[in-house]
């Protein structure tokens, strides 16, 4: 119980071996499915991290100048950049909604910055695979 509003404490109807996020309400489900999804997007990050820093430095030291929209032309290159940028987005909101259950304490700021989170996630992230889009379609 709640020593401030005699309302029953989510914890204590939690099992302890529930995982993170169990006591906020979430079904077991959803934290099992959201768990998978943060590792899956972090192994894909590792691979598409490594080719984008390869890509990258192979062009600025090649014999000719580096320019993005040359490299976007190839429908793999944006393929893959689409990919690499989903998986970043995805993975960076699950992990920010993961620090903010972890740290901060009052509900109604943990709502709202997930919600914040997701409003950035979605705009950035948008906004970033129609970059690469744009400037694929204008090579």
């Amino acid at each position: 119980m709640s020593h401030l509003n005699n309302t029953p404490d989510v914890k204590e109807h939690v099992p302890a071996d529930a995982p993170d996020g169990a006591a906020e309400g979430h079904n077991h489900g959803c934290v099992v499915k959201e768990w998978w999804i943060l590792r899956i997007t972090a192994g894909l990050l590792v691979p598409f991290s490594v080719w984008f820093l390869v890509a990258l430095i192979t062009h600025l030291i090649g014999p000719d100048s580096f320019t993005l929209d040359g490299w976007l032309a190839s429908l793999f290159v944006t393929a893959v950049m689409v990919v690499f940028l989903a998986a970043s987005f995805i993975h960076a909101r699950l992990g920010m909604h993961e620090i903010i259950l972890d740290y901060v304490p009052a509900k109604c700021t943990r709502k709202a910055l997930n919600l914040l989170t997701d409003l950035l996630c979605l705009v950035l992230g948008v906004g970033s695979i129609a970059a690469v889009i744009h400037l694929h379609l204008m090579a």
